[in-house]
């Protein structure tokens, strides 16, 4: 009896990088133009928007997992975008011309909300310009998302600081009453407690959270893709959940400042937004799993 031997085949290569090929596209040229010009026109603007992200008590400090959100939605919807064919618009140069100069030109303004617009503008048309109708149409909801990273939400800010503080002041008071804390409200925003005295400032508004909150959700819709009505629910639920767990933030904050002496309840104050961030993503998270995503 004999034993053939298996016959061992050599461990296959990964083909290399056709840079020729690469280079000798079409579209090679034109992208590398628009990435350019992206890059003369909006690199200010783009290091600003960078140093607001990690600015203290910034508003968007959410804004820094804003772009690998949108990467997600393409990551996961790349097996029906690859099969899309890259059939660019020419005719959409007449759109990036303008939208690239308006944010050059914008980098002289102090009007961040101008240079984020235009560079909306200029995204949008860059990828009709190179790709199509059928790739922009494909990918707007990646695109759009990035508006939360962008200084465009002063008016809402300007707007809803305010109402948003005084519905903080009244939760925590009332909770830290259930508590037992026997709290006194000397003005619409400071609760005395009889060790500590708790002052809902503009930054304890919630507006931060709640800006936050909301984004995640919207990238909850885009993600899942869910009835109607999930959807709806969904993007409903977000304010009030925002107000709800900065209330009890803001009490907690008061319980520790009052037990614990003010250090500790500064030091309280510092760390629980992001708690309450993540406590916030958690709670949407697992209503998203119950309304149906898979």
């Amino acid at each position: 009896m004999s034993i053939e031997n298996p016959v061992k085949e050599a461990p296959t290569r990964r083909a290399a990088l056709d840079w020729r090929s690469l280079t000798q596209s079409p579209e090679f040229v034109p992208v590398v133009a628009v990435v350019a010009a992206f890059l003369f026109a909006f690199w200010p603007f783009v290091a600003k928007v960078w140093g607001l992200w990690f600015a203290e008590d910034s508003y968007y400090a959410h804004g820094a997992i804003v772009p690998l959100c949108s990467l997600f939605l393409i990551y996961d919807r790349w097996e029906n975008l690859r099969r899309i064919p890259v059939r660019g618009f020419w005719p959409a140069i007449v759109l990036l011309l303008p939208s690239l100069y308006l944010g050059y030109v914008a980098q002289r303004t102090v009007i961040q909300t101008v240079s984020s617009f235009a560079f909306m503008a200029s995204l949008i048309s860059a990828v009709l310009f190179l790709a199509g109708w059928r790739w922009l149409w494909a990918l707007a909801g990646p695109i759009l998302y990035l508006v939360f990273a962008l200084p465009v939400w002063q008016a809402v800010i300007d707007r809803m600081t305010v109402p948003l503080q005084d519905w903080s002041s009244t939760l925590s008071y009332y909770l830290l009453k259930l508590g037992g804390m026997e709290p006194f409200r000397a003005g619409t925003n400071t609760i005395v407690l009889p060790n500590f005295t708790l002052e809902v400032a503009v930054a304890c508004s919630g507006l931060k959270l709640a800006l936050a909150v909301v984004a995640i959700s919207v990238f909850f819709v885009m993600a899942a893709r869910l009835r109607w009505w999930a959807n709806a629910l969904l993007l409903a639920s977000s304010l009030p959940l925002a107000v709800v767990i900065n209330g009890i933030r803001v009490a907690l904050i008061g319980v520790v400042g009052n037990q614990y002496g003010g250090e500790a309840g500064i030091r309280f104050h510092d760390t629980s937004g992001y708690i309450a961030l993540v406590l916030c993503f958690a709670i949407l998270y697992k209503f998203t799993k119950a309304l149906g995503w898979k």
